[in-house]
C-alpha cells in the first residue's frame, strides 16, 4: 500500500492533545483583535513613566491570565453549526489526530513535547503583546525576534498532569525600528524596555514559584461562572439562551445539583419554549461544556475549574436529554416522532433533522467553500463516547438512524467532478469506525454500510447505504453515462484522467483506513467486517450474468465492486509488498480454510460453484472443526472472488482498446473514430491504469501464483483439494497482464510478470492441474505480452530484462519449450480465444520460439531436440496443427488477395464522369474499407511468413521435426502444396498485385519460396524424408522446383552455392519419382497384392498393417493413427477407436516388408548414386 497508516489510540487524549493547539492559536488571535492602544501624545519625560507604570498593570494582568492557562484553562471559541439556528459560524481547524494502535500506549514524551509547543507558543504570544502594548503607542511597525543567549537563556518548567512543559522565555528582544525614530521617542523606547525587562523578571518569579506548587488546582474555582456561561443563564435578565426563564427568580445562585435537578427540566418542560429551542439550547450547552481540558480529578475552563465528577454528571445528563429528544421525545413528554428509521423517503422527526444540522450537517466556510471541521469538534467526541458507552443498545442504533438516514439524502448526490458530498460521507464513517459499539449496530443494520434484511438486490445497497454511495464513484460509461458529456474531447485527456482519478482514490484509500482500523481491533471486530463484506458480494453474484440484462441491472455498478477491490487490495499488500515479504507471508495463508473452502460458514455462500472453478484433486480431510478466520486468508479470498465479479468489465475495457487500435490502423490517429476511441478507452483508463491501481492488482496476482505453487508438492501434484481456485487464477492473470502490457506497465513489475508465467507454465507441464483447455490457453496467451518485449529485444533495448527471464527463472527454462507446444495444440484444439485470434497467438508462440531459439540457443535447443526425439503424442499433435496451419493460412492469404485484385482492376476499368456527390461518397467509402481489407490481408502474409520460417528454423536444430511417422507425409505433400501455390501459373496475375508495395508493411509472396530452399537443404540427409518422397510422390512438382531455381537465381537471393545444392536435390528428386513410377507399375500388374498392400484410406502403401476393430478394415497404422490425434472414432463407421484397440496384422506385415525390401533397396543404390554426385 505505501501509505502510512493511521492507527486507532484512546480518542480521549488524541482531541484533547489537538484541541490544546488550537486553543493556543485562538489565543494569539484573541490578543491581536484587542482594544488598540491610544496613541501616546508627546509628554514631558515625568508623564511619560506615569503612562508607562499604568501600561505596567496592564500587563501583571495578563500575566495572571497566563498563570491560569497554566493550570489548564483555555479560552472560549464561540461555535455555531446551523446559519438557520444562529448567526455565528463555526471556525474550527484541526488537522485530523495521527491514530496508533488500540493496544499501544500513548508515549508520555510526546504528550510533554506537544504541551511543551502549546505553551512556549502561548507564552511567546503574551510576551510579543506585551511589547505591542508598548510600541503600538509610537504608531511604529517592530519586528520581534528572540535572542538566545546561552548565558540567559532559563528552562522553566511547569509540572502537568503526565509530565513536565518546557517554556523558554527570552530574557532580551531585539527590537528593529523600520523608520527613524525622533529623540522624545526613542527615550520612550528606552523606557519601554525598562519595563518590559523589569514585567519578564517578575513573570519568571511566578513561574518558578507555580512550578514549586507543582501544578496545584483549585477544583472549585469558579464553578458558578463556569455554570451559567455554559447552560447560558443570565440571572439579571432572567434569561435562558436570551429566552426569558421566569422560573430562575427562585434561585440566588446556580450550582451543578440545581442544573441537574431544576433547570434541565424547567427548560425542556417548559410550554413558553417551543421543540426547536431546546434542542438549540442542549446542542449548545454541549458545546459549550465540551469546550474544556479534561484530567482525572478536574476540569479545565477559561474562567476556572470544577471537579471532573461534576462535569460528567453534568454532560451526560444533557446527553441524555439530547439523545431523548432524536430518539425517543415521548421520553421527555414531547410530541412523538412518526418517522420510520427503515423508511427512506420518512423524515419527518424535526429534532433529528435539527440536530443532524447542528452537530452534522456541512458548514460552509467564510469563502463559501465547504466545511467538514465541526466534525472535529470535542462535542461530536462526548455525544459519540456517549452513546458507545452509556447510551441504551436501541436508543443509540436508533439515534445513528435518524442522523445516517440523513447523511445518505445528502450523500446520494452524486457529482464526479465534485465528490464533496461522499468525501463528508465518508468524514463521518471515519469519525463513527472509532467506537467499537457503534460500529457493531452500523455494520448490523444501518443506513450507513446498508440493510439487508430489506434489499432485494446489490442496486438496492448501493442506492441505499452511505458505503454504497461513496464507493459507486467511477467513471465506466455503464456506470454514469454522464461520463460521455465529460469526456467528449481527445484534448486534453491526461488531465481529465488525472481530475477525476484523485478524489476517488482519496476516498479508497480512506475507506481502507477505516477497514483496517476495524481489523485491528480483534476477531470480533474482523468477524463483523467480514461478515458485512460476503453480504455485500453475495447480493451481487448476478454481477456475472451480464448477458442476462435484467438480473445485471439489478447488481451494483461494476465500479463499486473495483473500488471495494482497491480498498481490501490497500489493506493487503503491504503484507507483500516485495518478492521477500510476499515468500514470507506464504506460511500466514491458511491452507486449511482454503481446503475447507464449501464448509466455511461465510464463504460457502459465495464460493458455491467451487468445483466449477477447481477440481478436487486430491481427498478432502473432514476436520474436526471449521477453521478460524484469518483476517489474511479470508482477505485473500474475498479479493480473488471480488475479482472473479469484474471479467466482464475488464472484457468491456480491452474491447475498447483492441477497437482504438484497429481504427489507429487503418483510419490514423488524426481521424474522428479513433479520436473517440481514444476517449472511450480514456473512461476506463482513469481507475484501472492507476498507478496505484496497476502496483497492488499485479502485486496479488503474484502472490496468487506463489500460493499456488506452495499448494503443490515436489512433484508438482496438488496437496490440498479446492484451495487453488486456479481456473479463476487464470482468468484474472490474462485479462489484467493484457491491459497492462497493452499500456506498456506491465514489464514495469517484472519480478511479478515471471512470478505469474512460472505457475501458468507449470499449468501447462502438468495439464491435470487445470483440466479446462480453454482456461490453459487462456493463461498460456499471458506469454504474448512477450511480443513486443522481444522486438525490443531485437533492437538492443531491453536485452537486460530478457536475460533475466529466459535465461535466470528455473521454472521458465525447465518448462518453456514443452509448454510453447502444448499451448500450441491446445489452441489449435479450442480454434477461437476472447481477444487475441487464433492465428495471431500462433504467431506470437512462432516470434517466442524463434527468439528463444536464437537468442538463447545455448539453453533451449537442446531441450527442443530432446523433445523432439521423445514422440510423444503431444509432439506429433503439435507438428501436425503447424504444417496444417501453414497450408490454411496460405489458403486464407490467397483468397483474401484474388478478392483484392479483382476489386483492384475492377476500379481501373470503371471510370465515371462527372460523378454526383452520392456516388463520390459512395466511392470514398468503398475505398476506406478497400484499404482495410488490405492491411487486414498484409497482416496476413506477415503471419505466415512468421509460421513459414520457423519450419527452417525447427528443422536446422533437428532434421527430423517434422519427419516424425505421424507427420511426414503431411509436411511433404503441404511443403509441395506451399510450393506450387506460390510459384503456379494460377496465382501468377493476384501476387502481382498493388497494395504489396502499397503501404508501409512491404512484402512480396513469391519471395517467401526462398525458406522451402533453407527447408530441403535442412532435411536432405534424412532417410525418412526421402522414403517418404519415394513412397508418396504423386503430387510432387518438379517442374515449378527448376521454375524456382531460376528465380532465386535471378533475384539474388540465394547464394550461388546454395542454388546448386537445390538444385542436385531436385535432379535426386526427379530420379527417384521415376523409379517410384516403375516401382507402382509392378504392383498394380499384382491386382490380388495391390488390393492387400494399399491403404484404402490414402491409396498409398503400407508399412505396418492393422485392423479397425468395429468396421474390420485394414489401414496403415501411421494413416489411422494421425487420424486419431484428431477425433478417436473409426473413419468407417464412427465408433469409438483408439490407438490400443488396433489389431496389429504381423504376417500381412511381414509379406509386406519382405515385398518391398527388394525395391527399397533397388531405389537406395540408385539414389546413393546421387548423393554421390551431390557431395
Amino acid at each position: 500500500m505505501g501509505n502510512n497508516k493511521s492507527k486507532p489510540i484512546q480518542q480521549q487524549d488524541a482531541y484533547q492533545a489537538h484541541w490544546s493547539k488550537n486553543q493556543a492559536q485562538e489565543l494569539r488571535n484573541l490578543q491581536k483583535q484587542e482594544e488598540s492602544i491610544q496613541n501616546a501624545k508627546k509628554q514631558q519625560l515625568d508623564k511619560m513613566k506615569v503612562e508607562t507604570d499604568q501600561k505596567l498593570i496592564q500587563i501583571k494582568q495578563q500575566e495572571q491570565q497566563i498563570q491560569k492557562f497554566e493550570k489548564g484553562q483555555q479560552t472560549t471559541q464561540q461555535l455555531s453549526f446551523s446559519p438557520q439556528q444562529i448567526n455565528l459560524k463555526i471556525q474550527v481547524s484541526f488537522k485530523k489526530p495521527q491514530l496508533l494502535e488500540e493496544s499501544s500506549q500513548v508515549d508520555l514524551s510526546q504528550k510533554e513535547e506537544k504541551n511543551k509547543e502549546s505553551k512556549a507558543v502561548l507564552t511567546s504570544n503574551v510576551s510579543s503583546n506585551n511589547n505591542k502594548c508598548i510600541i503600538q503607542n509610537n504608531q511604529q511597525e517592530i519586528q520581534l525576534q528572540q535572542v538566545q543567549k546561552d548565558s540567559q537563556q532559563q528552562d522553566e518548567y511547569i509540572g502537568l498532569k503526565q509530565g513536565q512543559n518546557i517554556i523558554q522565555f527570552d530574557i532580551d528582544q531585539q527590537v528593529e525600528q523600520n523608520t527613524k525614530l525622533s529623540d522624545e521617542q526613542q527615550i520612550q523606547q528606552e523606557v519601554q524596555q525598562q519595563s518590559s525587562q523589569k514585567m519578564q523578571q517578575e513573570t519568571q518569579q511566578q513561574i518558578t514559584q507555580h512550578n514549586n506548587s507543582q501544578g496545584h488546582v483549585d477544583t472549585n474555582a469558579n464553578e458558578e461562572a463556569i455554570l451559567k456561561r455554559c447552560f447560558m443563564i443570565n440571572m439579571k435578565e432572567l434569561k435562558i439562551s436570551n429566552l426569558y426563564a421566569k422560573f430562575l427568580e427562585k434561585f440566588s445562585t446556580i450550582t451543578s445539583d440545581i442544573i441537574l435537578c431544576d433547570i434541565i427540566n424547567c427548560v425542556l418542560s417548559s410550554e413558553q419554549y417551543i421543540q426547536t429551542q431546546k434542542v438549540t439550547w442542549l446542542v449548545f450547552v454541549i458545546i459549550n461544556l465540551s469546550e474544556c481540558k479534561v484530567f482525572d480529578d478536574n476540569v479545565i475552563f477559561n474562567e476556572g475549574s470544577i471537579s471532573k465528577q461534576v462535569w460528567t454528571k453534568l454532560i451526560n445528563a444533557v446527553l441524555d436529554k439530547l439523545v431523548s429528544a432524536v430518539a425517543k421525545p415521548e421520553k421527555l413528554e414531547w410530541l412523538g416522532s412518526r418517522e420510520d428509521v427503515n423508511s427512506y423517503t420518512n423524515q419527518e422527526n424535526t429534532n433529528a433533522s435539527q440536530v443532524y444540522d447542528m452537530l452534522f450537517g456541512q458548514q460552509k466556510s467564510k469563502n463559501f467553500e465547504f466545511s467538514f471541521e465541526n466534525l472535529d469538534h470535542p462535542a461530536i467526541y462526548q455525544l459519540l463516547t456517549y452513546l458507545d458507552t452509556k447510551s441504551q443498545q436501541k436508543d443509540t442504533q436508533r439515534f445513528l438512524e435518524l442522523i445516517t438516514k440523513r447523511e445518505l439524502s445528502k450523500c446520494q448526490q452524486v457529482n464526479l467532478s465534485d465528490c464533496v458530498n461522499q468525501q463528508r460521507a465518508l468524514k463521518l464513517l471515519d469519525k463513527l469506525s472509532f467506537y467499537p459499539r457503534i460500529t457493531e449496530l452500523l455494520f448490523e443494520d444501518s443506513w450507513a454500510y446498508g440493510k439487508f434484511q430489506q434489499y432485494k438486490n446489490g442496486r438496492d445497497l448501493q442506492k441505499y447505504s452511505i458505503f454504497g454511495s461513496i464507493l459507486c464513484l467511477s467513471t465506466f460509461p455503464r456506470d454514469f453515462p454522464e461520463v460521455n458529456k465529460i469526456f467528449c474531447s481527445d484534448q486534453g485527456l491526461p488531465i481529465l484522467i488525472e481530475c477525476y482519478r484523485r478524489p476517488i482514490y482519496e476516498i479508497i484509500n480512506q475507506m481502507a483506513d477505516i477497514f483496517l482500523r476495524i481489523i485491528r481491533r480483534g476477531k470480533k471486530s474482523q468477524l463483523e467486517l467480514f461478515t458485512y463484506l460476503v453480504k455485500l458480494i453475495e447480493i451481487n453474484l448476478d454481477i456475472e450474468k451480464v448477458t442476462e440484462k435484467e438480473k445485471f441491472d439489478k447488481c451494483c455498478y461494476q465500479g463499486m465492486m473495483f473500488n471495494l477491490q482497491q480498498v481490501l487490495l490497500e489493506i493487503f499488500n503491504p503484507f507483500i509488498y516485495n518478492t521477500n515479504q510476499a515468500n514470507a507471508k506464504l506460511s500466514k495463508i491458511n491452507k486449511d480454510l482454503l481446503a475447507q473452502i464449501k464448509n466455511q460458514p461465510l464463504l460457502a455462500k459465495i464460493y458455491s460453484n467451487v468445483k466449477q472453478m477447481a477440481p478436487l484433486k486430491t481427498e478432502l480431510i473432514q476436520l474436526d472443526k471449521t477453521p478460524e478466520i484469518d483476517p489474511m486468508t479470508f482477505l485473500y479470498l474475498l479479493i480473488q472472488k471480488i475479482n472473479s465479479l469484474q471479467q466482464h468489465m475488464i472484457i468491456d475495457y480491452v474491447i475498447s482498446y483492441v477497437i482504438l487500435q484497429y481504427d489507429k490502423r487503418h483510419f490514423g490517429s488524426s481521424s474522428k473514430l479513433t479520436q473517440q476511441s481514444e476517449i472511450d478507452k480514456a473512461k476506463y483508463d482513469v481507475l484501472l491504469l492507476n498507478p496505484r491501481s496497476v502496483q497492488n492488482t499485479i502485486q496479488f496476482l503474484s502472490f496468487q501464483s506463489k500460493v499456488a505453487q506452495s499448494l503443490l508438492d515436489e512433484n508438482y501434484k496438488p496437496k490440498y483439494p479446492y484451495g487453488l481456485l486456479s481456473n479463476q487464477f487464470m482468468n484474472d492473470i490474462f485479462h489484467y497482464c493484457f491491459i497492462y502490457n497493452s499500456n506498456n506497465l506491465a514489464l514495469d513489475y517484472l519480478d511479478e510478470v515471471i512470478s505469474i508465467c512460472e505457475f501458468t507454465i507449470i499449468t501447462m507441464k502438468y495439464q491435470e492441474l487445470i483440466e479446462d483447455t480453454h482456461l490453459r490457453v487462456l493463461g498460456m496467451h499471458l506469454f504474448y505480452i512477450f511480443n513486443d518485449y522481444v522486438i525490443q529485444q531485437q533492437h538492443g533495448k531491453a536485452s537486460d530484462k530478457a536475460f533475466k527471464i529466459f535465461s535466470e527463472n528455473k521454472v521458465i527454462k525447465e518448462f518453456l519449450i514443452e509448454g510453447l507446444i502444448k499451448a500450441y495444440v491446445d489452441q489449435d484444439k479450442v480454434k477461437v480465444t476472447n481477444i487475441i485470434p487464433t492465428f495471431r497467438f500462433k504467431q506470437a508462440v512462432s516470434q517466442l520460439f524463434s527468439y528463444i531459439l536464437t537468442t538463447h540457443s545455448n539453453i533451449y535447443n537442446k531441450k527442443f531436440v530432446d523433445y523432439v526425439q521423445s514422440n510423444t503424442d503431444t509432439y506429433s499433435n503439435f507438428a501436425l496443427a503447424y504444417i496444417n496451419d501453414i497450408k490454411e493460412l496460405l489458403d486464407q492469404c490467397l483468397s483474401t488477395t484474388q478478392k483484392l485484385k479483382q476489386e483492384e482492376d475492377s476500379a481501373q476499368t470503371v471510370q465515371v464522369r462527372n460523378p454526383t456527390l452520392q456516388e463520390r461518397k459512395e466511392k470514398i467509402l468503398k475505398q476506406l474499407f478497400l484499404e482495410i481489407a488490405e492491411k487486414k490481408c498484409l497482416g496476413d502474409w506477415k503471419g505466415f511468413e512468421e509460421l513459414f520460417k520457423n519450419i527452417v528454423l525447427f528443422t536446422k536444430i533437428e532434421p527430423k521435426a517434422f519427419l516424425i511417422e505421424e507427420s511426414r507425409q503431411t509436411f511433404t505433400e503441404n511443403l509441395n502444396y506451399v510450393v506450387v501455390k506460390l510459384n503456379g501459373p494460377e496465382n501468377n496475375n493476384c501476387l502481382t498485385s498493388k497494395f504489396f508495395t502499397k503501404y508501409d508493411v512491404k512484402i512480396e509472396p513469391r519471395h517467401l519460396s526462398n525458406y522451402i530452399v533453407d527447408i530441403f537443404i535442412n532435411i536432405k540427409n534424412q532417410q525418412e524424408f526421402w522414403d517418404e518422397l519415394a513412397m508418396n510422390n504423386s503430387t510432387l512438382q518438379l517442374e515449378i522446383l527448376h521454375q524456382l531455381v531460376n528465380q532465386m537465381g535471378y533475384l539474388k537471393l540465394k547464394t550461388q552455392y546454395q542454388l546448386q545444392e537445390f538444385l542436385q536435390i531436385i535432379n535426386s528428386l526427379q530420379q527417384l519419382k521415376i523409379d517410384y513410377d516403375q516401382f507402382f507399375r509392378e504392383l498394380q500388374q499384382d491386382p490380388n497384392r495391390q488390393r492387400r498392400f494399399i491403404d484404402s484410406l490414402t491409396q498409398n502403401l503400407m508399412t505396418d498393417p492393422v485392423m479397425l476393430p468395429n468396421s474390420k478394415q485394414i489401414v496403415d497404422r501411421v494413416t489411422i493413427k494421425r487420424l486419431l490425434l484428431q477425433k478417436k472414432q473409426d473413419p468407417f463407421d464412427r465408433s469409438y477407436l483408439s490407438v490400443e484397440m488396433l489389431i496389429e496384422q504381423k504376417e500381412l506385415k511381414q509379406e509386406i516388408k519382405s515385398f518391398i525390401n527388394v525395391k527399397i533397396q533397388e531405389l537406395r543404390s540408385i539414389r546413393h548414386g546421387s548423393k554421390q554426385h551431390l557431395k
